[in-house]
């Protein structure tokens, strides 16, 4: 995405996310990497600005989807990931990967190592808030976290 949009010539005023937690995390690592603020959608937030969502299936409100549906030419929708095998209605502007079926970080489910059984196993999900997702990509990334986020 960060290479995506100077490549079109799109420089977004801001980052709203998606209702739904997969989709307020990417948005908020969204809003840190690019430098713009990260708003919480409300009606008429996506007539500009960089709406981020996880997947499309995964957006909590039908109201935003409706509205993203015709969205205007000075905004932008970014879905990280796409169902290739039951697209939806219709496409993201941006989309970092196709899926057959996909488990985010965040409800569990994801398979990890387990160094001691020396297995695979399914991890737990991760019960911990929006923001404390946000602190550890921000540590990894080396960056800071803005002191607050509107939709926080």
């Amino acid at each position: 995405m960060l290479h995506v949009l100077p490549a079109i010539g799109y420089e977004p005023c801001r980052v709203v996310a998606a209702p739904g937690r997969q989709s307020e995390i990417l948005a908020a690592a969204a809003g840190l990497l690019l430098g713009l603020p990260c708003l919480a959608w409300e009606p008429g937030l996506e007539e500009e600005g960089l709406g981020v969502a996880w997947t499309l299936e995964s957006v909590e409100s039908e109201e935003f989807l409706l509205a993203l549906h015709n969205h205007r030419p000075g905004a932008r929708l970014f879905v990280h990931a796409s169902c290739w095998t039951a697209p939806f209605g219709y496409s993201p502007d941006i989309t970092t990967l196709l899926y057959q079926h996909i488990v985010d970080p965040w409800t569990g489910g994801g398979l990890r190592y387990n160094p001691e059984t020396e297995r695979m196993e399914e991890a737990p999900p991760d019960e911990g808030t929006s923001r404390n997702w946000l602190q550890r990509l921000s540590r990894r990334c080396r960056m800071r976290v803005r002191a607050a986020w509107t939709w926080c």
